[in-house]
């Protein structure tokens, strides 16, 4: 989805199943000011529509005092690039940057209230943020403290929710975002609270703002502020979830800064806020590919459509399951002899991903300098709970993506079985090869087992 003109130049990326990123409100005039301008560090937004199927970034600069104002430009700035269907903030003076990276900028032009319509920008400081410099290395045991608020409006002042019903969604349930992380992790990535070890959970809260138009930044300003009212005090937090009731006016069911600390959830459950989360650790959507030769469906060729949020493997995408194997190794759950990269035909053995080992758990077969093919094999475990006849534990999953870990970007799931439609049966079986005629790469699977699965690959 882009909307362009009176609301934002965006990046054409995405949110979640139903989800997006960021975004807060500024301590500027609530007057328009033609000659002003605002200092702080870039901030970046995916916000997503899951019936359109797309998504954009949104970019905020937010001030010393936390305050956010969004960055509108009313024409294409030069230094918005477009590349390959995706758009890159290129800022004056620099390379292609990270979005997330900490920028500090100070933007000119017209500032109305919370907003600036920006005629020029200056960099005043640059540093790579750790979402840009992500090593292929395990992270150290980090539980992450987080904070729930939950805030109602003026005109829906409903509690679709108890705070007991929260602290499950988050920290306690089985189906809970700090159980799903803390399995896909291998026990490195919990969710805690920063007052009670099972969570922190706060309010309701009714703020003024209504519930229209879909102002998620100014919302999460007034919830934070009415907690902090009534005597939370929200620093040392890692991540704050913003809860409201389902709010029609927003297309999306979450929202997620990236990486970053915010979330918004639009009345959602354990799987979009996981999926949220997931972005605040730096981590993009997971999509899927379908391409045509001739107008027959086929696992790759010249002419191919993505769907923002395909992959149904993956929570980045539309199912509550581990991460891909790029979007894992991305928010560092890989160790580096986890990734094995390709460099000549050979015969190689990819374990299953959803439990720690010191094997081979993504295979990394490049296609130029910047992409590469990743082979992943899944098997049935905690929240892979595949059938044993299900496609993707009887095969292994190729998907598209960056060579490196440290690319903000989507991996892209092909469809090893086109002759079907849907992606669940993605998966590239026994005996069967994938060719990639054009980069001269074949990929077999001869076997797999409960331990891995065997496969024979050439190069050119």
């Amino acid at each position: 989805m882009k909307n362009y003109g009176a609301r934002s130049w965006g990046l054409a990326l995405g949110c979640s199943l139903m989800a997006t990123i960021v975004a807060g409100c500024s301590g500027s005039s609530q007057d328009a000011d033609a000659g002003a301008s605002v200092e702080g560090t870039l901030q970046a937004v995916i916000v997503g529509n899951a019936d359109l199927l797309g998504a954009h970034f949104e970019y905020f600069l937010e001030d010393t005092q936390g305050a956010w104002t969004r960055l509108l430009f009313d024409e294409h700035p030069e230094w918005l690039h477009s590349e390959g269907g995706h758009e890159h903030l290129v800022l004056p003076g620099q390379e292609q940057v990270d979005t997330t990276g900490q920028q500090t900028l100070r933007v000119t032009g017209v500032v109305d209230g919370t907003s600036v319509h920006v005629s020029g920008v200056e960099v005043l400081s640059s540093a790579p943020s750790d979402a840009a410099n992500i090593p292929q290395a395990l992270i150290a045991n980090s539980p992450r403290k987080v904070a729930v608020i939950l805030a109602n409006f003026t005109d829906n002042t409903s509690q679709p929710i108890t705070p007991a019903a929260a602290l499950a969604l988050v920290f306690g349930g089985t189906q809970s975002s700090n159980a799903y992380f803390k399995e896909m992790s291998f026990g490195i990535r919990s969710l805690v609270g920063k007052l009670a070890p099972a969570g922190d959970v706060f309010g309701w809260y009714t703020i003024a703002p209504s519930t229209s138009p879909c102002d998620y930044s100014t919302w999460g300003a007034a919830a934070r502020a009415a907690a902090q009212a009534a005597g939370v005090d929200l620093t040392g937090y890692d991540h704050i979830i913003h809860y409201f009731p389902t709010t029609v006016s927003c297309s999306w069911s979450g929202v997620g800064q990236v990486p970053g600390k915010y979330t918004w959830i639009n009345g959602a459950g354990s799987q979009t806020i996981s999926h949220e989360l997931g972005h605040n650790f730096g981590s993009h959507h997971a999509s899927s590919l379908s391409c045509t030769d001739a107008g027959v469906r086929v696992p790759i060729s010249a002419t191919c459509t993505a769907n923002e949020y395909g992959n149904p493997f993956d929570v980045m995408g539309r199912g509550y399951r581990h991460m891909t194997v790029f979007n894992k190794g991305r928010v560092k759950f890989l160790e580096p002899e986890n990734t094995t990269t390709v460099a000549a035909d050979g015969s190689f053995t990819v374990a299953p991903l959803e439990q720690k080992s010191t094997q081979t758990q993504a295979l990394r077969i490049p296609i130029n300098t910047t992409s590469a093919y990743y082979v992943e094999f899944r098997q049935s475990f905690g929240f892979d709970n595949f059938t044993t006849t299900s496609s993707v534990v009887n095969g292994v999953l190729i998907t598209r993506a960056p060579i490196s870990y440290t690319t903000l970007d989507r991996p892209v799931l092909l469809d090893m079985v086109p002759s079907t439609t849907s992606f669940n049966d993605a998966a590239l079986t026994v005996g069967k090869t994938f060719s990639d005629a054009t980069a001269h790469i074949s990929v077999t699977l001869n076997s797999i087992s409960a331990t891995g699965a065997t496969l024979s690959v050439d190069m050119p």
